[in-house]
This record gives C-alpha cells, sequence and structure tokens, in this order.
C-alpha cells in the first residue's frame, strides 16, 4: 500500500521530466544561426536537415465582429541539424532561404483562409487547407524522383534536407 501511494505521489513529477519542443518561429528582423540547429547530425544523409510547421490559429475579437485569423511558420530547432563538415555561411543561407519560404506559404494560406470566411464548415476546410499548405510546401520543396515525375506529386515528412 505504502508503495503505491509513493508511485502515486511521485507520478507528476515522472510525467513533468518530458522532453520540450524547442522551437523559433520566423521574424522578419531574426536570420538563422548556427547555434540555432540542436539536433544530432544524422550521418549519410546530407548537409543539413531543417524541420518545420506551418499552422494557424483563430482568435475571437467580439461578438459583432469577425474573429482574427492568425499563421505561423516555426522551425524545430531539437530536430534540425548541420553537419560538421557543412557548418558555413552557405549552408545557413540555404536554410534560411527554405524557412523564408515556408513562411510565404504560411502567408498564402492565411490569405486562403480569410477568404475562406467563418462559417459552421470552417474548421473542417481550414484544416484541409492546412493540410494541402504544409503536403504541397514538403512535395515542391524536394527534388521529384525520376519514377513520380509523370504526372504525380512527390510529397514529403515536414523535413527539408540540404
Amino acid at each position: 500500500m505504502n508503495r503505491l501511494l509513493i508511485v502515486l505521489l511521485l507520478s507528476p513529477l515522472l510525467c513533468s521530466a518530458q522532453t520540450t519542443i524547442d522551437t523559433l518561429h520566423w521574424r522578419s528582423n531574426r536570420r538563422l544561426q548556427l547555434s540555432d540547429f540542436h539536433a544530432l547530425v544524422q550521418p549519410g544523409l546530407g548537409g543539413s536537415e531543417f524541420h518545420y510547421q506551418i499552422g494557424y490559429e483563430v482568435r475571437p475579437t467580439s461578438l459583432w465582429s469577425q474573429p482574427v485569423i492568425e499563421s505561423f511558420c516555426l522551425m524545430f530547432r531539437n530536430l534540425s541539424w548541420i553537419s560538421e563538415t557543412a557548418r558555413n555561411e552557405r549552408t545557413l543561407m540555404y536554410n534560411q532561404l527554405l524557412f523564408d519560404l515556408v513562411e510565404v506559404h504560411a502567408r498564402q494560406m492565411k490569405a486562403k483562409l480569410i477568404d475562406l470566411g467563418i462559417d459552421k464548415q470552417f474548421k473542417q476546410k481550414a484544416k484541409q487547407i492546412e493540410y494541402l499548405t504544409n503536403s504541397g510546401v514538403r512535395g515542391r520543396s524536394q527534388p521529384i524522383p525520376e519514377r513520380n515525375r509523370r504526372g504525380r506529386r512527390h510529397t514529403g515528412t515536414g523535413t527539408l534536407a540540404a
């Protein structure tokens, strides 16, 4: 009985020991730095890997006005890496360009969400737009394998590799 009580008392402490997600939101006045890439290098996968997410949020304003729709683009620093041999300004500029392009897609998604209008179907339609935006960014950012070049679009997993 005492052991069960100790386990129950310690369980909140064990649950709070989870890994934190280290993200960086895109900002026009903040450029990527080598120190933003925290993950361990994955050998054989190229010079760098950039993990990102595009999303949106809807915030109510008042009862009589439309809610505010905001989009965001963020980098997962604890998943992104640059190898030792590629730790140079060129690789950093390449990853910054990827981050900037993903932000452009986030803004395009926001425009589509605003055009959608708020109604009973908004959440379902918005999730579809978000999914298509994320898969579209991944599909255009990676080279299309030869076998997929005939009319099929290749989509990735949320990772952009150099």
